[in-house]
This record gives structure tokens, C-alpha cells and sequence, in this order.
């Protein structure tokens, strides 16, 4: 858990504490030290919820990133090997041209 430092609590939306306290005081009929502790546990939840989602995240950023550089690493391995037949065979490689792949904005019109 990280460490709240003085300026978390300087500011300017930490310091309208008590009226929100009171407000659940009067809203829900608690007294004032347990509508602190729920205010606090609210607010403490919230905390944990975006620590699980940074951690969800970065995990998501680790995969991508693995996955990305397995992809590079088959199409360079890929490559290779397409090179290496064409050279042993003498021919250029069959594989369509990058321009002669259709692209969903080479459709003709009224398709």
C-alpha cells in the first residue's frame, strides 16, 4: 500500500471531511464516530479498487507487449525462412505485394 504523504491531506477536497461526516450522520442516523468509519472504509475501498486496476493494467501492458514481440520475432523467423526457400530455389517469393491486398477501402462502389 503506498504511503499517504501531508499534501493528500492539504487538499483542498480532503479538507470538507467533517460536513460529509456530519451529512451521513444526519442521512443515515449513525453516530458521528461510525459515519467516520464508513466515510473512512468507503474511501479506503475506493483506494484498493484503483490499485487493483493499476495492477490489472500493468499486467495487461506485460502481456501485450510479450505478444507483440512474439509476433515480431515469428514474422522476422517467418521472413527468414520465406527468403531462404526463394534463394535455394531460385524464384521470388508468391506472397501478394503489400499494394495488391484489398483493404476495406479498396471495395469498389456499391458493394
Amino acid at each position: 500500500m503506498r504511503v499517504l504523504t501531508d499534501k493528500v491531506f492539504q487538499q483542498p477536497e480532503e479538507q470538507n471531511i467533517p460536513e460529509e461526516v456530519a451529512a451521513l450522520q444526519q442521512s443515515s442516523s449513525l453516530s458521528y464516530r461510525h459515519a467516520s468509519l464508513a466515510l473512512y472504509f468507503t474511501e479506503l475501498e475506493k483506494c484498493h479498487a484503483a490499485e487493483r486496476a493499476i495492477t490489472a493494467l500493468e499486467r495487461l501492458d506485460e502481456q501485450i507487449t510479450k505478444s507483440l514481440d512474439d509476433l515480431s520475432h515469428y514474422g522476422a523467423i517467418n521472413h527468414q525462412q520465406i527468403e531462404s526457400e526463394d534463394e535455394e530455389s531460385g524464384e521470388r517469393s508468391k506472397l501478394p505485394s503489400q499494394s495488391s491486398v484489398d483493404t476495406p477501402l479498396d471495395v469498389p462502389e456499391g458493394q
